[in-house]
């Protein structure tokens, strides 16, 4: 009869430390971040011009279009090494975008996991914002 209640609790015990854990893994899983959707972003540059935007797409990418009133290009995988250029930034609100909506959410992981408490991945990336028909930019090559 001992046995049995020792394992009983054991068993008990296991279920809720399982538990336990799980609770913590999808409390870290959580995104720190919000999303915005293009419309929204539209909206807040609308009223905000200054409203700084973060584009971690590549050069290429970028000179080939991009949001007008993008504030800085930051490739993702130069997020962690360049992240001291915004340290002025950590309090204030950052849309991050890329091309999907992919990259920028890991940007914005990043981001928010270095302290920064107002960090927005566009839904959709310039894909959305394009097809929304709002105002994009390239950067013009000189005529050869």
């Amino acid at each position: 009869m001992k046995k049995r209640i020792f394992f009983l609790i054991l068993i008990i015990a296991g279920i809720i430390a399982f538990q336990t854990r799980l609770a913590q893994t999808e409390e870290i899983q959580q995104p720190a971040y919000k999303s915005i959707a293009s419309s929204e972003l539209y909206e807040k540059l609308s009223k905000d011009a200054s409203l700084f935007i973060l584009d971690v797409r590549t050069e290429a990418e970028y000179n080939d279009e991009h949001i007008a009133g993008v504030k800085k290009l930051i490739p993702l995988d130069q997020i962690e090494p360049r992240i001291g250029e915004l340290e002025n930034l950590k309090d204030k609100e950052i849309v991050v975008y890329c091309r999907s909506g992919r990259r920028s959410a890991a940007a914005a992981q990043t981001l928010s996991a270095k302290g920064f408490t107002k960090v927005y991945n566009l839904t959709g990336g310039i894909i959305d914002y394009k097809e929304k028909g709002y105002k994009t930019e390239k950067i013009l090559k000189p005529a050869e």
